[in-house]
C-alpha cells in the first residue's frame, strides 16, 4: 500500500492548538483506541489552558477575596494544574509538547519511550499499547 495514511478526524470542540496537535501526532503515529483518547484530552487541556492565558493577558493576577482581601487570581492555579496534566498526559504518550511545562526535559527518555511502544517499519508505524505487557508486541 502507497501513499499518505489517512489522519483521523480531531475531536470536536477543539481549538486550534489542540486541533493542530492532534493532526502532527495522528499523522506520525498509529494510535490504540486509549492513546487517541489520551490525545484527545491532552488537546483539551491545551485548548483549556490558551483560553486561561488569554483570560489573565487581560485581566489582573490579584482580585478581591470574598471579604475584601486581595488574593491571587484562582485562574493562576488552574493554569498550573492543567500544565501539570498536559505534561503528565503528553509523557504518558511519550511525545513533547512544545510550550509546555516539561519541553526539552527529559527529550531523551521521551524518545525511548516512544521507541519502545511505536515499532516502526517503513511509513506505517505500530504502537504498543501503553501498559507494554508480555503480548503488546505479538
Amino acid at each position: 500500500m502507497t501513499g499518505k495514511a489517512v489522519v483521523p478526524r480531531p475531536p470536536a470542540g477543539l481549538a486550534a492548538r489542540g486541533r493542530a496537535l492532534w493532526r502532527q501526532i495522528q499523522a506520525r503515529y498509529v494510535l490504540d483506541p486509549l492513546e487517541a483518547q489520551l490525545l484527545a484530552e491532552l488537546c483539551r487541556t491545551l485548548d483549556a489552558c490558551d483560553r486561561m492565558r488569554r483570560e489573565l493577558a487581560g485581566g489582573s493576577l490579584v482580585v478581591t477575596g470574598s471579604t475584601g482581601q486581595p488574593r491571587v487570581n484562582p485562574l493562576l492555579g488552574a493554569l498550573e494544574a492543567q500544565v501539570k496534566l498536559a505534561d503528565r498526559l503528553a509523557s504518558s504518550l511519550g511525545v513533547s509538547v512544545p510550550g509546555s511545562a516539561g519541553a526539552g526535559k527529559g527529550a531523551g527518555h521521551q524518545r525511548k519511550a516512544a521507541r519502545t511502544r511505536w515499532r516502526r517499519s517503513g511509513n506505517v508505524a505500530s504502537v504498543m499499547p501503553i501498559g507494554g505487557g508480555r503480548d503488546a508486541g505479538a
